[in-house]
């Protein structure tokens, strides 16, 4: 008898997908494919084994004493925190425009980030008021990655812990990305929950999975570039960032030096060059 197993996991970090992949191995006949027009994995199946939910995140019994907890790491967070806000609830949100309609957009995401940027920043973010400006979102989402420990999804991780009583298995969120350590992934689950995959060849599933994320894949690698060119005193000019990226890179930069980026700064620097003098200054 094949037991219910439950995945626990913070928003945006795959868990829909994992689902379909561990139900599909556990089918004989193959699933209808999971994906919708943003590539999430949220197309409902039936014949399920495996469940899933944001259960701890959101406060909720896991109804199961089997659990994969999907784990992750600080250098995570930028792409992480990226996909979840165009993925959650389905609702398309590019942080690159956040500025324009935040109200409505961060209403569908976290109204309590509306709470804290009103509170913090003496504004009225309101259905009246939609927007908020650019340089007051750069620096709010600074400083979680600046601390990573008081971000919201690593104080949800961190809720993520369960008795003795539970069977935890923790799967590695990076894998996602590497198909082959997906597949080492998916043979120790099998194993550690004592279960018989039915041997299907996951290669054209994982690569379409991964076509909808090649852009979030970029976006650490591309900061850090920037990073590095700063650090090198190399001047080279720096492409359109999202929203993220140029909080994530103040953060390190600020980190780095013990200096605070500009604060009233609507548009971003277009070149290292210009980091490295204000660094200076």
């Amino acid at each position: 008898m094949i037991p219910l197993i439950c995945i626990d996991f913070i928003p945006g970090s795959h868990g829909n997908f994992l689902k379909y992949v561990l139900n599909n191995l556990l089918n004989k006949e193959d699933l209808e494919l999971p994906f919708n027009n943003f590539g999430a994995s949220h197309k409902k199946n039936k014949n399920l084994f495996v469940h899933c939910g944001h259960y701890n995140f959101d406060g909720n019994k896991i109804p199961s004493d089997n659990i994969i907890s999907i784990r992750f790491t600080e250098g995570d967070l930028l792409q992480l925190f990226s996909v979840s806000f165009y993925r959650v609830g389905d609702q398309n949100i590019e942080d690159v425009n956040l500025h324009i309609n935040t109200y409505y957009k961060l209403l569908k995401f976290n109204s309590q980030i509306i709470e804290s940027l009103n509170k913090s920043y003496g504004l009225n973010i309101s259905e009246g008021n939609q927007n908020c400006p650019k340089y007051i979102l750069r620096e709010f989402f600074k400083f979680g990655f600046k601390d990573p420990s008081i971000h919201g999804f690593t104080i949800g991780l961190n809720k993520m812990n369960y008795t003795n009583n539970k069977k935890v298995y923790n799967f590695d969120y990076s894998s996602f990305y590497n198909y082959d350590k997906f597949k080492n992934e998916l043979k120790n689950i099998e194993s550690f929950f004592n279960l018989k995959f039915y041997p299907k060849d996951l290669k054209e599933i994982h690569d379409e999975f991964i076509s909808y994320l090649t852009k979030y894949l970029e976006l650490k690698p591309q900061a850090d570039s920037i990073i590095e060119s700063v650090k090198n005193n190399e001047y080279v000019d720096i492409p359109d960032l999202t929203l993220l990226q140029e909080s994530y890179i103040n953060a390190i930069l600020e980190n780095l030096y013990q200096i605070e980026m500009p604060f009233h700064q609507e548009e971003y620097f277009t070149n290292t060059k210009q980091i490295v003098e204000w660094i200076k200054k």
